[in-house]
């Protein structure tokens, strides 16, 4: 006992009345800054000093810096009126910041570039050259920028999703989903579904509910037995909010996303019980089972809610049915119009400029570059949305090497998701590797349809996923080969 030391922090000479003197005279003048300002109105200055406390929370919390770059997904603002960064590029910069610190303060350091950074690097380069070749050289430092975030998001993701499970991340996108279907859902419900409804994301609202109605058909054939119910009433949830945006496109892709899911799932699920051992892998036959029943479930409840809407409510989609009939007339109008228009435009400028394009961020202001171009009355969808189409986009601003870029990345997200897939033996696995297969099948499909992977909140969103689908990969692969 005569052994026993006490071991203090603070050094022998430390004089605690100093250090008090020295405290208070901080709070009085912190007190009278926040006093200052108060009368000032500066309450800009005042948000941000309050917000550093809660910054430096959540950069050295890995869940608390994965979580509110999720939630963050849903809210597509500018900080400022007119300015091009969103809260999403601030949630960003926290996620890069809370990988910065995770990597200076681990003491291994070995781990290699995730998958898809040589997709990434080759598309710097492919902007770089085309930029070079463009009719305005400057304008593509924009996107040259953006990618260069996109990037370091991707990175900053994929060190922190080895931290945070990628099934961790995968629920709270789901619960985030079904609260933010629910906001949706109630002014479309009050106005009669007469009101197209987006709630806190009204640029990107569709997009998110199309690849969360992906997410909740997978979690649902995949789930424990007593936690389906819950993806179930989700998946409602979620598909109904997706209905009350009536855009077309993300409608029809993503069902069609959750039908090719289902099979996927079905057939994977029979592959394995046709195995010999009653007992496949780590997942018994009896889970194997419930894959293929499920989709009965699926189809007979969303059936059963269509009906007692239609019964019930029967004005609230007649609207979604107006919309879906204007696809069918040989001549198209409003925005399926203006998309054909700007799919074409896009079309030209790359067969008139094949090798590199018309240059990297000239799209969006094409009336100035070529005068000959007139298009005031879709200039809201060029300052938005630019072609509307990813691969046409990327085919007229950086011509075929920027068309070959965009479809290696995709492919390669597809290819990355796929193996995973295959490599699955648990059902966790299996839960979490359907999911972002599905994902991965819809971020290629949308590419080639109308979506905006690269630009803008819907690049935020991709990346997230991506950086999953990287994560998921390398995962699996190294607890195969370590098992083998």
């Amino acid at each position: 006992m005569n052994n026993v030391q006490t071991v203090s922090i603070l050094p022998e000479e430390f004089n605690k009345s100093v250090f008090t003197f020295y405290l208070i005279l901080f709070g009085i003048l912190s007190f009278s800054g926040f006093g200052y300002l108060l009368w000032k109105g500066k309450f800009l200055y005042l948000g941000l000093i309050a917000s550093i406390p809660m910054v430096l929370l959540l950069v050295s919390r890995p869940k608390l810096a994965v979580g509110q770059y999720i939630f963050v997904l849903f809210i597509s603002r500018s900080v400022l009126e007119g300015q091009p960064w969103l809260y999403a590029d601030l949630s960003g910069f926290i996620v890069i910041a809370a990988a910065m610190l995770d990597l200076v303060s681990e003491s291994k350091l070995h781990e290699r570039l995730p998958r898809l950074s040589f997709n990434f690097l080759f598309l710097l380069a492919v902007v770089f050259t085309a930029g070079v070749f463009s009719y305005q050289p400057e304008a593509a430092l924009r996107p040259f920028g953006r990618i260069t975030l996109l990037f370091l998001h991707f990175l900053a993701l994929y060190r922190l999703s080895g931290k945070v499970s990628v099934a961790w991340s995968l629920n709270l996108f789901f619960i985030l989903s079904v609260v933010h279907s629910i906001i949706v859902l109630i002014p479309f419900v009050a106005s009669g579904g007469t009101l197209r409804s987006f709630g806190l994301a009204p640029v990107i609202f569709d997009e998110l509910a199309m690849l969360a109605l992906v997410v909740a058909t997978a979690k649902f054939l995949w789930a424990e037995k007593g936690t389906a119910w819950i993806y179930l009433l989700g998946m409602v949830v979620i598909f109904f909010a997706l209905l009350s945006t009536q855009s077309r496109a993300p409608i029809i892709i993503g069902v069609a996303m959750s039908i090719l899911v289902i099979f996927l799932s079905r057939r994977r699920a029979r592959q394995e019980l046709a195995k010999a051992s009653p007992e496949t892998g780590n997942i018994s036959s009896e889970e194997l089972s419930r894959v293929r029943i499920r989709p009965l479930y699926l189809l007979v409840g969303l059936l059963f809610s269509v009906i007692l809407v239609v019964m019930l409510y029967p004005q609230l989609l007649a609207p979604l049915f107006v919309r879906f009939e204007s696809l069918l007339t040989t001549s198209p109008s409003g925005s399926f119009l203006s998309r054909i228009v700007l799919w074409k435009l896009a079309w030209s400028l790359f067969i008139d400029n094949p090798l590199v394009g018309i240059g990297p961020g000239l799209f969006i202001q094409i009336q100035s570059v070529l005068p000959t171009i007139r298009l005031d009355v879709y200039h809201l969808y060029l300052r938005g949305l630019s072609a509307h189409n990813l691969l046409l986009h990327y085919l007229a601003e950086a011509g075929i090497i920027g068309g070959v870029a965009v479809l290696a990345m995709m492919l390669n997200q597809l290819r990355l998701s796929y193996r995973a897939w295959r490599a699955s033996v648990l059902r966790p696995n299996f839960e979490v590797s359907a999911v972002l297969l599905g994902i991965g099948a819809t971020l290629l499909v949308t590419t080639l349809a109308e979506s905006g992977w690269l630009w803008g909140q819907s690049s935020i969103i991709f990346v997230f996923f991506i950086s999953l689908i990287s994560r998921n990969h390398n995962n699996l692969i190294i607890s195969n080969n370590s098992r083998s």
